[in-house]
């Protein structure tokens, strides 16, 4: 029997690993991942995992009777279920209750298998092989895809041409349009979710119906990707259709036109500032924009309603840029405002490259003739009547190679020849008049440039002064001072911590820290420090908004210190944990001018650290919830992990066996204790959402600070082309469990990297502990 290699299915005359993957740093499997040498099916041979989700493992795999490589989809519903590898391939469910809702989970993944392998010969999705149950669980086999995600690509190479990305997506449209007919909805279209090939094309993976119908009870799904999901996946109540697939892949290829990840839905319905493609400089057409932009719709009834919709418009488009690039006197772009390149040449002393407008009015670069006496570059207006560039001609002759009048009359070849000059000489009148013109406009006109703006802003909370810089740079030159309560209005809104302001008094343009403005004129104060003040062993949450139903960013302690920065309203106040650098909104009543004493717990830690024997097993007392389930009522305090290294265990039995363990809690990681009177006391895990077991003696009563990384080789560094990559507080992208921002270059130190996707680690800058996608990591 042929043996093969379980990290790339290459065939192998002896051992685990081939010579290649031999001196990889191969990941240890997880134990609740499938044994590399598995085999299903008695003929589908299961290798190392090559990607893990929320509901869902990958894993690279070979067909044993087609002799084929082939990638294998496990339904895995993390926190509903367990298992581990080292005993049984079988899956632990603990309640009724959980075993109903995973056998449903588990007909829906077969079928969308059973959906999507009717359209195998569609060139736009991954092709479905087989699809079959075993080990209380369900396995799709899918077509083994080699390239890398979109995704990827576009964080290597940056955007790409208007035309290539149109052009890739077509197939996918129409995949799309014909599943959708039997009503199956994608929900998750993201670069992450599209596989650009080696061979140059691009295919959709993973439908979640599955994962869907798991997530129905959550406020808000894990499958909602920021930037990428419509208003309607939002809320429970909103209809979803083809529409709600039109909005992601039109805003995947907004990204990978423009390099941007759009504006999120809920922003947009604050304020919808999503800038047209054009805008940034991308060479499209008028009618292609206006396709994608159509797509981009923020409310579902303004959008296009069909994948097939959407289709025809795109086709329609790329045929008329195709005949608009036949006419070599015509170059098509976006704005209305349309500049031709006449007579272009490419020999020597010809024209070799012109750009043109952009914008109403707004001229961005002109790269002129780069033969004898011609102009080398001339940089142009960014806005109306405001040029930036200080390059103008470098010379005031004319490359002399102008094409000869082609007249039809011979006779008249002459006479044509002299109207030919006459124009010449009056369309260079005519420019230079208009240059004149401008200048005049420019030089004399500029202070009626208007502004754009959002809305007005307050400064507030700030100690000394708030420092309005050049850039978004927190180092660049401050361009002016500010006391609380100057108004400045806002420009622009960035990723980052600064913004884009105009202060109208000094007519300058800087950017500000946006923690320190305030949009309302009654909410400014001076800094005033208060203490939290909340009953002995609760915690207050810092909320993302001014109001109960706000997402926790972070947790203040008892006697906590905070700064107040600002008052929104009555009942909440905007302040500053210097100790968690968590910005946010706590409950003014529960803060106090004076700090609260502390209470002792000194004898209680110590009984504990000298109870070191390990417990025997013991019986699961009635009623005890182990497993996924909703947060407590009461509990007796907060505790948090401290372990010199690797994670403490969630376990479903109070003692340690390796088969018992429901999941991994790391430093940092708190739990809220239910029951205390043993060595191993029953808790609840915010980070698992999940009830168990574990051993008191690696929990303590304050945070940890220290990370706990075993050597430098753990050191990794956060690599994002835009924006930041967030810290998490679980395995999942989700806009509720972000607890902190890492920018581009920031250190990260690995605790834990066999969690799949996710790594569990610690940040420096941040002096925190959580998950982030190792897709954005490098050495």
């Amino acid at each position: 029997m042929k043996k093969y290699c379980l990290n790339c299915m290459r065939e192998v005359t002896s051992g685990t690993f081939c010579a290649d993957c031999v001196n990889l740093n191969i990941r240890e499997t997880a134990p609740h991942q499938l044994k590399p040498g598995t085999i299903l099916k008695e003929k589908y041979l299961v290798g190392t995992a090559i990607g893990e989700g929320g509901f869902g493992i990958t894993y690279i795999g070979r067909d044993l009777v087609l002799d084929k490589k082939v990638a294998i989809k496990e339904f895995y519903p993390l926190g509903h279920i367990n298992r581990n590898s080292e005993t049984s391939s079988h899956l632990t469910i603990a309640t009724e209750e959980q075993r109903d809702m995973v056998r449903k989970g588990i007909d829906r993944f077969l079928d969308e298998a059973r959906n999507i392998a009717q359209f195998s010969e569609e060139p736009g999705i991954v092709d479905v092989k087989d699809f079959f149950e075993e080990n209380d669980t369900a396995y799709i086999i899918m077509e083994y895809l080699e390239g890398r995600t979109l995704a990827s690509h576009i964080k290597e190479f940056g955007a790409m041409s208007a035309e290539k990305v149109f052009e890739l997506m077509i197939p996918i449209m129409g995949a799309l349009a014909k599943i959708h007919k039997l009503g199956v909805i994608h929900r998750d279209i993201s670069p992450d979710n599209i596989m650009y090939l080696n061979t140059g094309v691009l295919k959709l993976m993973d439908f979640g119906a599955a994962r869907h119908y798991m997530e129905r009870d959550r406020e808000l799904t894990s499958t909602i990707k920021r930037g990428y999901a419509p208003v309607e996946q939002y809320t429970r109540n909103s209809e979803q259709g083809p529409w709600t697939d039109v909005y992601g892949l039109c805003a995947t290829m907004y990204k990978c036109i423009t390099g941007v990840t759009p504006a999120d839905a809920l922003e947009r319905m604050s304020h919808d500032d999503i800038r047209r493609p054009s805008t940034f400089g991308v060479r499209i057409t008028k009618s292609l924009e206006d396709a994608l932009m159509y797509g981009l719709a923020l409310h579902a009834e303004n959008r296009c309603r069909s994948m097939e919709e959407l289709l025809n418009l795109v086709q329609n488009g790329m045929r008329e840029m195709q005949e608009a690039e036949a006419d070599e006197d015509y170059t098509v772009y976006a704005d209305r405002t349309v500049y031709t390149e006449q007579g272009r040449t490419t020999g020597p002393g010809g024209y070799t490259e012109q750009g043109g407008y952009t914008g109403s009015g707004s001229y961005t670069e002109q790269r002129g003739y780069t033969g004898p006496g011609g102009y080398t570059e001339q940089k142009g207006y960014t806005g109306p009547g405001g040029y930036t560039g200080q390059d103008w001609y470098t010379d005031q002759r004319f490359a002399s190679n102008i094409p000869e009048d082609d007249s039809r009359n011979q006779k008249n070849n002459n006479t044509g020849r002299k109207k030919f000059l006459i124009l010449a000489i009056a369309g260079g009148l005519a420019i230079l008049a208009a240059a004149f013109f401008l200048i005049w406009g420019i030089a004399f006109h500029d202070d009626e440039e208007k502004i754009e703006t959002i809305g007005d802003y307050y400064v507030t909370g700030c100690k000394e002064v708030m420092k309005v810089r050049e850039t978004e740079d927190k180092d660049s030159k401050v361009v002016a001072k500010l006391d609380n309560g100057e108004k400045v209005a806002l420009m622009e809104k960035s990723e980052g911590n600064y913004w884009k302001v105009y202060i109208e008094a000094e007519e300058i343009i800087g950017y500000i820290d946006y923690h320190y403005l305030t949009n309302k004129e009654d909410a400014v104060t001076d800094p005033v420090t208060r203490y939290v003040q909340v009953e002995e062993g609760n915690r207050l949450s810092i909320l993302n908004t001014p109001d109960a139903d706000g997402a926790a960013i972070g947790m203040a302690e008892r006697g906590d210190e905070v700064t107040v920065l600002a008052k929104p309203n009555d009942t909440y106040a905007y302040i500053y944990n210097s100790e968690k650098r968590a910005y946010g909104y706590v409950e003014r009543s529960k803060l106090s001018e004076e700090e609260p004493e502390e209470k002792a717990k000194e004898e209680e830690t110590e009984a504990k650290q000298e109870d070191t024997q390990p417990a025997q097993a013991q019986t699961q007392p009635a009623g005890d919830i182990l497993g996924a389930g909703s947060p407590p009522s009461t509990y007796q305090g907060i505790y948090y992990v401290n372990v010199a290294s690797g994670y403490l265990a969630l376990r479903n039995a109070k003692a340690y066996d390796v088969s018992n363990e429901i999941g991994k809690m790391y430093n940092g990681d708190y739990v809220q204790a239910i029951r205390t009177n043993e060595q191993y006391w029953y808790v609840y895990s915010p980070s698992l959402g999940a009830y168990g077991y574990t051993n008191s003696s690696y929990l303590t009563s304050s945070a940890t600070s220290s990370p706990q990384v075993s050597s430098g080789s753990n050191v990794y560094y956060a690599s994002v082309s835009s924006g930041y990559l967030a810290l998490r507080n679980a395995m999942a992208y989700d806009v509720t469990n972000e607890i902190g921002k890492i920018a581009n270059g920031q250190e990260v130190d690995v605790v834990d990297s066999s969690t799949g996707t996710y790594w569990y680690v610690y940040v420096p800058a941040l002096n925190q502990y959580g998950y982030v996608n190792s897709n954005y990591l490098r050495r």
